[in-house]
């Protein structure tokens, strides 16, 4: 059964990483903190049936705009699973060594949350997407972390390092 865990939750609330409870709810954040003209455009075409479909790179044109809006977008869609992976693994040290692999890690705060839990290990995350990692390069800057790196790259074919897991929610 799973229990929060204050460290973890801690980290959560420091990044503003929180579990959205709706859509709306998640409209209503990114548009007030983004007040523009794309934001508004986005949500409209989510919320009218009529309008075409947002696609994949609506999607991540919105997310990849900037470190907080990945978090928030991702935070609002992943918090509740993220954190209980992250609670699970904390709790389960002896199945990861020195060298951790997240492949899919997106804006990294997962991976973050690993090298801030495993400091002794070197912990690399991976994407295919470029915007991805650069994000993440920045969340470990922020955090401050050392341990820590990231690298476009296809997880598909990774054979070296324990690999975390995909974390990616997008196939091909």
């Amino acid at each position: 059964m799973y229990k929060p865990d204050p460290e973890i939750h801690a980290y959560f609330k420091e990044l503003k990483i929180l579990a959205s409870p709706n859509f709306p709810m998640m409209e209503s954040i990114l548009c007030d903190t983004y007040d523009n003209k794309y934001t508004k455009e986005f949500w409209k075409r989510a919320n009218d049936p009529t309008r075409p479909a947002i696609t994949r790179d609506d999607y991540y044109r919105l997310k990849h705009r900037d470190l907080d809006a990945s978090l928030i977008i991702g935070g609002a869609q992943n918090a509740i699973h993220d954190e209980v992976t992250l609670c699970w693994v904390k709790d389960h040290p002896q199945y990861f060594g020195k060298e951790i692999l997240d492949a899919g890690c997106e804006d990294g705060h997962i991976t973050c949350c690993l090298a801030k839990l495993f400091p002794e290990s070197h912990i690399t995350g991976i994407d295919c997407r470029q915007d991805s990692i650069r994000l993440a390069k920045q969340l470990a800057k922020r955090l401050g972390l050392k341990n820590v790196d990231f690298k476009v790259a296809d997880y598909m074919g990774v054979t070296t390092g324990t690999v975390l897991a995909v974390t990616s929610e997008v196939t091909a």
